[in-house]
């Protein structure tokens, strides 16, 4: 906990420039509180948005803004590089050259290090000039044109002169790790702005030879920067995704046949999981052919590199799993959300604002029997969406690859319809399933048609009020589909029940009556069974 108060160097309506301090974390961590909420304590407001992120070991300037909005537009700034960034650091050994500039792919090792190859994925660019300051001590004023986790230090201990104190890049013990953000210039609403935040925390920071080269660098862009040609944002997407790399969020029912889907079509993928160990994986396709194979996975916490991440998780686990992976999620990730339900799109997008997001949906059947064990039980169809504008090069990248995992695939201009109809069949077979102890194919008896009806005809009234152009009829009769079609299944809710897990209700039935508080309709049906099922809970 920290006792001082958090160095604010500049404030604006919109946003607030801080002086972060060393040794301390954006979150909460289990034995400190996170940067965020101290500083959210100290201004009095409610939330703020990171829009760029420095290492735990890392202090100087730090951005954070007020609102989406504002956090949308630095998403936009840094992806289109309109913040000049400096930093300073110190190093013990002299390096390689004096200056230059040092370009490499960015590739995850060991024990959470980064080291540079010469590929062209993740490729991270910093120009530096060096100065000595006293022998044995050496002040670097670092310029880096892209924004990879680890950079400058991976950087700096590449032409040998790991940072003082980085004690993870074989860098010399010190009281501090010797790396500053000492200063920031960009444009915002056409105002021109630039913080200088000299380091005032550090032995060798505060010596006075070292303050004295600092003060001559009080203008860090009037150096003699090489020019680079960086590549453009169209060349990055197509360079990103000539080959996308997946990451799977699990290895559940629906997670498990899209990573084994990978797995066929020679996707570069990965499952997330708790454990690193992989026995094995048996999956039964519907026609009853047999694969085994050894899924490729990552434990969650060190995930190998990916852009696009897949989530099909419980709706309310989407945000735990978001905030566990947020120190890996960059701006131009891709997140598809695939799960029963509604509520979490807007929930994402106040966490991400300016990740390029995908809404899906699914009618496929899967079972897992046990932890190793898959069985297909019934094909469907797969809709997706993406929510607001997309970079057209994007869309022509991702959607043939995603649309080959669970096809047929249907994307839409406006997914939220298809989702409304998708959870028009989870508002109806869930919650009657588990109420009842029924399998799915249960409810095609006479004794549920009423309740299959007043369900439908409540939720129809909602999508008419939003001007969804359906009937209650058109609803019962998908409703009627599915459940000949998955006649044989147990549905994921009356799973939860029996295993005594927690449900999706507050997503499925709970959203429904949630929207039709908002649009004053009355649900009765809809009410009563969010509320046997929470008793059931």
């Amino acid at each position: 906990m920290l006792l001082n108060l958090i160095d604010i160097l500049y404030d604006h309506p919109d946003f607030v420039v801080i002086n972060k301090p060393n040794n301390i974390s954006v979150q909460n961590e289990s034995h400190q509180s996170g940067l965020l909420p101290i500083l959210c304590r100290q201004l009095k407001v409610e939330k703020l948005w990171l829009v760029h992120r420095l290492d735990k070991i890392t202090t100087g300037i730090l951005i954070l803004a007020k609102h989406t909005q504002a956090a949308a537009t630095f998403g936009q700034l840094f992806e289109q590089r309109k913040i000049e960034k400096y930093y300073l650091a110190i190093s013990t050994k002299k390096p390689k050259k004096k200056q230059g500039a040092v370009k490499g792919g960015m590739k995850k090792v060991r024990d959470g290090k980064w080291m540079l190859d010469s590929s062209d994925t993740a490729v991270a660019i910093s120009q530096f000039f060096s100065f000595s300051i006293s022998p044995g001590i050496r002040l670097f004023l670092v310029k880096p044109l892209t924004g990879k986790t680890h950079q400058i230090r991976v950087a700096l201990k590449s032409i040998g002169s790991p940072i003082l104190g980085d004690e993870l890049y074989k860098g010399a013990s010190s009281d501090r790790t010797y790396l500053h953000a000492y200063c920031i210039r960009f444009n915002y609403q056409q105002q021109p702005i630039c913080i200088i935040c000299p380091p005032d925390k550090g032995n060798e920071f505060v010596s006075d030879k070292t303050k004295q080269q600092v003060i001559d660098l009080a203008s860090p862009w009037t150096h003699k920067w090489p020019n680079i040609t960086l590549p453009s944002q169209k060349q990055q997407v197509k360079s990103r995704l000539k080959s996308p790399k997946l990451a799977i969020v699990g290895k559940g029912a629906i997670g498990g046949l899209i990573g084994f889907r990978c797995y066929q079509l020679g996707y570069d993928y990965q499952h997330l999981i708790r454990t690193q160990a992989q026995p094995l994986f048996k999956v039964t396709e519907i026609n009853g052919v047999s694969h085994s194979f050894k899924p490729n996975a990552s434990v969650i916490t060190k995930p190998n590199p990916f852009n696009l991440l897949i989530l099909p998780v419980k709706a309310y686990q989407v945000l735990p799993v978001l905030e566990q992976l947020r120190p890996f999620i960059q701006p131009h990730h891709i997140i598809m959300l695939l799960h029963n339900g509604m509520g979490t799109i807007e929930q994402v997008r106040d966490k991400l604002p300016n990740n390029p997001l995908i809404a899906a949906t699914t009618s496929y059947g899967a079972f897992k029997p046990d932890a190793n064990t898959l069985l297909e039980t019934g094909l469907g169809h797969t809709h997706l969406g993406w929510l607001g504008n997309v970079d057209s090069a994007l869309k022509q990248s991702i959607e043939p690859i995603l649309s080959e995992l669970l096809p047929p695939s249907h994307w839409h201009q406006d997914i939220s319809l298809a989702l409304w109809k998708k959870l028009a069949i989870n508002s109806v077979i869930n919650p009657l399933t588990a109420i009842h102890n029924l399998k799915n194919g249960a409810l095609a008896d006479r004794e549920f048609s009423g309740s299959i009806s007043n369900i439908c005809n409540e939720i129809a009234d909602i999508m008419k009020a939003l001007n969804y152009p359906v009937t209650s009829n058109e609803l019962i009769e998908s409703v009627q589909q599915v459940i000949t079609a998955t006649a044989n299944n147990y549905s994921s809710m009356h799973q939860d029940i029996k295993f005594k897990r927690q449900t999706e209700i507050e997503f499925i039935n709970g959203y429904v009556t949630s929207k039709a508080s908002e649009l004053n309709i009355k649900v009765p049906h809809n009410q009563r069974l969010l509320e046997q099922i929470r008793q059931l809970e």
